[in-house]
């Protein structure tokens, strides 16, 4: 009788702890069930703030007019404009791992290391196309890190080259260029081909340069290509008018 008694004891308290152990797995699975259910909805939500903006809302928000149009302009520049409250100022910049000599790399005005600066009256991102050009051509043709967008923005305003109300001078792009060492070449093109190739603004050196100066563009114009070689005596000059 006492074995039996102490059988079904035993059973019953495995049957207890087997109770324990069912409600207390059914409670831990509930707690992460609603937590995963409440982290989807908050990111739900906030991609759905992200994605369902619209320029009345971003005026509401307090986003500057010149953003809420740059993004109407340009659809790819969203993550841009409404990352904009998160702005905590200028950062160092650094684009020495993406300056490679004889690549021209590709920087965007919009770029959130300098985009939100300003240059002139108004957002780098939204008047800095001239300066962001300009920095992609001296990085590559250069080699120097040193001529981010923004340097490069900074440089031309002081040098006078920022115009009111429309952005850059295009002759931050012939004279500028010219200034800060390279060589400034004038392409025209028609419908189906290179019409004419002008030297504009160069630094290279007199007496040596003239025989390239002369001969590379009616060479690209003769065989419509940049693939034409180096003028003998000329070739620093040559290259530099083919890389312009």
């Amino acid at each position: 009788m006492n074995s039996r008694r102490k059988q079904e004891l035993a059973r019953r308290k495995k049957r207890r702890r087997a109770r324990r152990r069912f409600f207390f797995r059914a409670i831990l699975a509930a707690a992460v069930c609603a937590a995963l259910f409440f982290a989807v909805r908050t990111g739900w939500s906030l991609l759905q703030g992200r994605l369902a903006y619209s320029p009345e809302r971003l005026a509401e928000e307090g986003y500057p007019e010149s953003l809420i149009e740059l993004l109407e302009k340009n659809p790819e520049a969203r993550d841009f404009v409404l990352d904009y409250p998160d702005y905590e100022g200028l950062q160092e910049i650094d684009i020495s791992g993406e300056v490679v000599p004889g690549e021209i790399p590709l920087f965007l005005q919009w770029d959130e290391r300098w985009g939100y600066e300003k240059y002139g009256s108004d957002f780098l991102a939204v008047t800095g196309c001239g300066p962001t050009c300009l920095s992609m051509v001296l990085c590559g043709l250069t080699g120097d890190g040193k001529w981010n967008p923004l340097e490069t923005a900074r440089w031309a305003e002081e040098q006078g080259y920022y115009v009111d109300g429309s952005g850059s001078s295009w002759s931050l792009m012939s004279e500028g260029a010219q200034s800060l060492g390279l060589t400034v070449s004038e392409v025209i093109f028609d419908e189906t081909q290179i019409a004419s190739v002008t030297v504009v603004e160069h630094s290279e050196t007199a007496g040596i340069c003239e025989p390239a100066i002369e001969s590379i563009p009616e060479l690209i114009v003769e065989g419509q290509t940049l693939a034409v070689d180096a003028v003998t005596g000329a070739s620093v000059s040559s290259k530099g008018i083919l890389m312009a």
